[in-house]
């Protein structure tokens, strides 16, 4: 797997990223724990969570996953947005919840849209951040948190008081680095009006959503995430409908863009190649798709021009993720 050095940072990492807000979802701990290592084991050494993910237990999967690893992986997490209850404090309500997500993928869904809304946000208090900070600490297991990010914050919320604490906390080696992990439109904003709060910045960037071009010079490292997401969603079905159109692209591309996984891959060493000043992040709830789009990845299956010729098909095709 290549390295990229984060810039302004001394952080050196894989050029993938693992997001980790799919982890115990329809999953027990053991399948969690088995993507994470499936993730290590391909390489990738940048791991990206939140408070929120996982119903407030991500961070604790994590940690537990670290232990043996501490050193060798940079550990990134965000605060800002609380779960209103962890499910650590009610083991019986996630294995119904887990069974009833198993059995059906409309409730999957509806039960993922009802824990987005089950939550506090905008916390961005210093009282309320120093409390979310140990919470992560602890959850962790660690020491330090490499990376902390204010979690789809807004310019107001990048007070002064706050970008204090955040130097302390750094002072007293609690945190690395800090930055913010929002929408495009708050990124720009922050970037000129508070550029202290933005050594990193993550937002989604695919080849169907082209928001890099909006960042001009960034002043530190830049992490984007969503190369697959919904963009591989809209991509795929568009390509799976006309198979015509599927067939001149790979005529073009000199690759099978009909083949989901071919597709996928392509989409993230697109990303790759876009962002050179951090990781890429992608998530999934399965071990195989972890390694192979890793391997793809390792090993450039698709040569740069391959890769603009893809792009400048997908962004003509006129389609927008839902």
């Amino acid at each position: 797997m290549q390295t990229v050095t984060l810039v302004g940072t001394e952080l050196t990492t894989s050029v993938m990223g693992f997001g980790c807000s799919s982890l115990l979802g329809d999953q027990t701990r053991a399948e969690g724990l088995e993507l994470l290592a499936a993730a290590f084991d391909a390489n990738i050494r940048y791991f990206d969570v939140a408070r929120v993910y996982g119903y407030g237990e991500a961070e604790r999967l994590l940690g537990e996953f670290a232990r043996g690893h501490r050193s060798q992986i940079v550990i990134a997490t965000k605060f800002g947005i609380q779960p209103l209850v962890s499910l650590s404090r009610a083991a019986h309500l996630r294995a119904v919840v887990q069974k009833i997500m198993r059995f059906s993928p409309r409730l999957r869904t509806l039960l993922g849209r009802s824990a987005r809304m089950a939550v506090k946000r905008s916390r961005f208090s210093v009282n309320e951040v120093r409390r979310s900070l140990e919470t992560s600490l602890r959850a962790l297991g660690t020491d330090y948190i490499d990376i902390y990010l204010l979690h789809d914050c807004t310019v107001r919320d990048a007070s002064e008081e706050l970008l204090v604490f955040l130097d302390q906390a750094r002072r007293d080696g609690k945190i690395r680095y800090f930055g913010v992990g929002t929408g495009v439109e708050q990124i720009v904003a922050i970037c000129g009006q508070h550029p202290q709060f933005a050594e990193v910045i993550q937002f989604q960037n695919s080849v169907l959503i082209s928001n890099l071009r909006y960042l001009g010079e960034p002043p530190g490292a830049v992490v984007t995430h969503g190369a697959l997401a919904g963009s591989y969603t809209a991509l795929k079905a568009h390509l799976s409908k006309n198979p015509e159109l599927a067939r001149r692209w790979s005529e073009i591309v000199q690759a099978d863009c009909g083949n989901p996984s071919i597709l996928a891959a392509m989409m993230l060493r697109h990303a790759v190649r876009a962002n050179q000043r951090g990781p890429v992040l992608f998530h999934s709830r399965h071990a195989e798709s972890i390694r192979g789009n890793a391997r793809a990845i390792a090993e450039e299956w698709f040569a740069p021009e391959q890769l603009e010729q893809f792009a400048r098909l997908a962004r003509d095709c006129g389609i927008r993720p839902s």
